[in-house]
């Protein structure tokens, strides 16, 4: 549901000219095309709490490179990747700013803690928003005429960002993809955050269950590598205190 809050004087700080010109073209071909467009995610949450924004992506509530031909048949930028399979695109614009467009998707997972299927494109934001990790993950901002700038929350992100709290969307969350109690302790080191009781107890409830024998752990590996990487120095103390070792090593390292 839409909030009352807008974060366009934090866009207007938090993004460079050209990032913020480049979304204005989007905004203006949207509105022509009747596409709604918005920002999700991880950028929301950073520019929310003030956090230097790098890489920009652009979600599109329909066929995001449908989209993008729009704008390159506009002469606005030149698309330089596409993936047909998950209809995203990369474009790169004449002030050499690069945005990823992605079309609204919903997913499930057939394997625990494995990749998960598409099984449609083209959803509701509403819907692509409840297959992402984290409250706080998953508010969106409107790139929209007569609404640019405008919070999106279906999910409480924007309570759970003030009270610098992690919390899973849904009870099966980590049944779904394990590499979510990874990405917490990164998200929780990175941002001092912490859990919520209810996604500490469902985490908890996981791990001693051990269904993680068939995951991927090439997804776990990938986000410990991101985990530690940071060079955060309470990241490992939190890697034992939470016992998330277990779902890595069964038993403490």
């Amino acid at each position: 549901m839409a909030s009352n809050l807008n974060l366009k004087n934090k866009m207007e700080s938090g993004l460079s000219k050209e990032i913020l010109d480049t979304l204005k073209l989007c905004r203006d071909t949207a509105f022509e095309s009747e596409y709604k467009i918005f920002l999700i995610g991880g950028v929301v949450r950073d520019l929310f709490l003030g956090r230097e924004i790098v890489d920009v992506d652009v979600t599109v509530e329909g066929d995001a490179i449908r989209f993008c031909h729009i704008l390159a048949d506009k002469k606005l930028c030149k698309i330089v990747r596409v993936q047909n399979d998950l209809k995203t695109a990369k474009a790169v614009f004449p002030n050499n700013i690069e945005i990823d467009f992605a079309s609204t998707r919903q997913e499930f997972y057939p394997r625990r803690g494995h990749l998960p299927v598409v099984v449609r494109i083209g959803c509701t934001l509403e819907e692509d928003v409840y297959r992402r990790d984290f409250t706080i993950n998953s508010l969106a901002l409107s790139l929209n005429e007569g609404s640019f700038g405008d919070v999106i929350d279906y999910v409480g992100g924007v309570d759970d960002l003030n009270n610098k709290l992690l919390k899973v969307l849904h009870d099966n969350s980590f049944n779904e993809d394990p590499s979510r109690i990874i990405r917490g302790l990164k998200f929780a080191a990175r941002l001092d955050f912490h859990r919520d009781e209810h996604t500490r107890e469902l985490q908890k409830v996981y791990i001693d269950k051990n269904l993680h024998d068939d995951i991927s752990w090439a997804r776990i590996k990938s986000e410990l590598k991101q985990t530690f990487s940071m060079n955060i120095a309470r990241t490992y103390d939190m890697f034992l205190v939470n016992d998330t070792y277990k779902l890595v090593y069964g038993e403490k390292p």
